[in-house]
């Protein structure tokens, strides 16, 4: 599936960050390593690309952390949606999904939704084994 992602590329810059911290490193990490938990809508040709976990990943770093953060989606307009969370103390947005590199499609995180997960306040089952391999 292709996604309309209205991505400009672009620096990441200082407002967003990729990997804060050795959690998001771990999560990152066993992502790679499970393809099998993105959904079989966003399956790429690259198979450690983290394209497709963005909902798992932030659902994850938000249940795994106890860092204070807003849970935020963007809709396309072909349906799918972009997940990512933002710092409530400095602001900066958190996109665990983004590729390590100077210049990458940088979505426009401003205009998204500040809203809950899907699931709640529990972690979803794909969530659930993420945040239970990297404990």
């Amino acid at each position: 599936m292709t996604h309309h992602c209205p991505c400009e590329a672009g620096d990441i810059g200082d407002e967003v960050r990729v990997v804060p911290d050795a959690i998001a490193a771990e999560i990152r990490e066993h992502l790679r390593d499970r393809p099998e938990l993105k959904k079989d809508e966003y399956e790429t040709e690259n198979p450690q690309s983290l394209d497709g976990h963005c909902y798992v990943a932030a659902e994850a770093y938000y249940h795994v952390t106890d860092r204070e953060l807003d849970v935020y989606c963007l809709s396309w307009s072909d349906g799918s949606t972009h997940w990512y969370l933002r710092e409530v103390d400095e602001g900066r947005f958190i996109d665990l999904v983004l590729p390590l590199s100077t210049r990458v499609k940088v979505p426009p995180y401003e205009e998204g939704v500040r809203r809950a997960f899907i699931t709640g306040y529990e972690p979803s089952e794909r969530a659930e084994n993420v945040v239970q391999a990297i404990r």
